[in-house]
């Protein structure tokens, strides 16, 4: 054992503490911190321009992107153990286990020294606080008005082969700008306590607001 009389170790994204560790448990520290470095939340309205900024990480800093949808289709698409267990979860009508497919998935890309990008994850305060008991990573939240994401998403258009009245679209959309911006009120606020929020200023261009993104990626790795 290593007898640690007061050990505080804190970094931009990561702060901990240890009164007796032994060797082991030092590296198992490590590993956490290493995760928290390679692991960012990313986290946006609709027409807050999340998927482009995401492609943009990729390309810049070899970041994977991921998305629970992404993950838990795969999953149950394959025909291994996990796959099974899942269906069966599916069949039962209980609910998936979202947190645990994520943190495997996190665990996974460091082990292979590739850093990841969840995206669109946590959607509310109960995936935020399931997952940071798990994985402590930073949250990059891009921050937009209302009135901007509704305005982005109708110019966006439609699909020829849709005749939705135009009212009814326009109700659509306005119900998905305002859940997300109900439910991110609670998540940005966790993470702030946290002091691991990153709050991104969406309104400006893809090009600003991809430098906000890439100067907090550079500090960090």
């Amino acid at each position: 054992m290593v007898e640690v009389k007061s050990l505080c170790c804190s970094e931009k994204h990561f702060s901990f503490s240890i009164i007796i560790a032994s060797r082991e448990q030092l590296k198992h520290v490590n590993k956490w911190r290493k995760i928290c470095r390679c692991c960012s939340l990313f986290v946006g309205g609709p027409g807050s321009g999340k998927a482009l900024q995401c492609e943009r990480m990729e390309e810049r800093f070899g970041l994977r992107r991921v998305t629970l949808g992404d993950l838990l289709c795969s999953e149950l698409q394959s025909n291994n153990d996990r796959g099974r267990y899942l269906r069966d979860f599916l069949e039962r009508g209980e609910q998936l286990p979202e947190v645990s497919l994520l943190c495997d998935a996190v665990v996974s890309s460091v082990r292979q020294g590739k850093g990841l990008v969840i995206s669109g994850f946590p959607r509310d305060l109960r995936q935020a606080e399931d997952y940071e008991a798990k994985v402590r990573a930073q949250m990059f939240l891009l921050s937009c008005s209302a009135e901007t994401m509704s305005s982005r998403l109708q110019c966006r258009g439609r699909p020829a082969s849709t005749f939705q009245p135009a009212s009814d679209r326009e109700s659509v959309l306005h119900r998905r700008v305002e859940s997300f911006c109900s439910d991110s009120r609670a998540v940005a606020a966790y993470y702030e306590r946290k002091t691991l929020l990153h709050t991104i200023d969406a309104e400006r261009s893809p090009d600003e607001v991809f430098a906000q993104i890439s100067h907090i990626l550079e500090s960090t790795f």
